[in-house]
């Protein structure tokens, strides 16, 4: 029986119970389960031994027992009127991570919606255009990530943000890229010069600020460079 492990319904690891035979596992909550042999080759049965019978109903693969013998354990331990409130509260732990687990792929499914609104917003979402800027975009809470693109659109997909998560950009290529990088040296989060997160600080901020008062919002920016471009071409001609 060496390698098997028995969790109970409470959460707890169940003990080998040596007194009880070999194969008797015990909870400290007041269950017991006995397993029949060896684990079986087929893991999608269930390997517990309850009410004089070994069990062989369909199990999921990351569990032990089966659901009917889980729900046979969990009433053995509620006959233990001490271990009722453990098991409450257990299960009470359970539904909080699984209303988490539901708020964060509501979240997800937001985000996902937005950036699906946000690539179907009309024609400025031609790829085939190209105006260069720097720009400066919330990767998480507190930290800014400045970069240089000649298709802001394109890149801002790649990382999978929303539009409200491009602060700020400025016309600008790699020299003045590298000119913000050496100005906001001091709140690098990493040491490697290859990444480019800085830590938000009220310096950043306003620099930032002053970006969208003079430039107006970045995806406007965009689109003013691009109508430029286009004018100037037409003029050339």
């Amino acid at each position: 029986m060496s390698g098997v492990g028995v969790r109970c319904t409470c959460g707890r690891v169940m003990q080998p119970n040596a007194l009880a035979g070999l194969g008797t596992f015990r909870c400290g909550c007041g269950a017991g389960v006995k397993l029949t042999g060896l684990p079986r080759a087929d893991p999608y049965h269930c390997t517990v031994y309850l009410g004089g019978s070994v069990c062989n109903g369909p199990k999921n693969p990351a569990d032990i027992t089966c659901e009917p013998c889980a729900v046979k354990i969990a009433r053995n331990a509620l006959t233990n009127p001490d271990t009722a409130d453990q098991l409450a509260a257990h299960l009470e732990r359970a539904e909080f991570l699984d209303a988490r687990r539901l708020e964060r792929e509501a979240l997800f499914e937001k985000h996902r919606v937005e950036a699906q609104e946000s690539r179907d917003r009309g024609p400025r979402r031609d790829r085939a255009r190209r105006a260069a800027v720097v720009y400066y975009c919330r990767i998480r809470d507190g930290v800014i990530k400045i970069g240089t693109t000649s298709q802001l659109y394109v890149r801002m997909d790649s990382f999978r943000v929303a539009d409200a998560d491009v602060l700020a950009a400025e016309p600008g290529s790699f020299p003045l890229e590298n000119l913000r990088h050496k100005q906001f040296a001091h709140l690098r989060i990493s040491e490697d010069v290859k990444r480019e997160d800085y830590r938000l600080d009220k310096q950043l901020q306003s620099h930032i600020d002053m970006l969208v008062a003079t430039y107006g919002q970045p995806f406007d920016l965009v689109e003013a460079l691009l109508t430029e471009q286009q004018d100037l071409a037409e003029t050339a001609r």
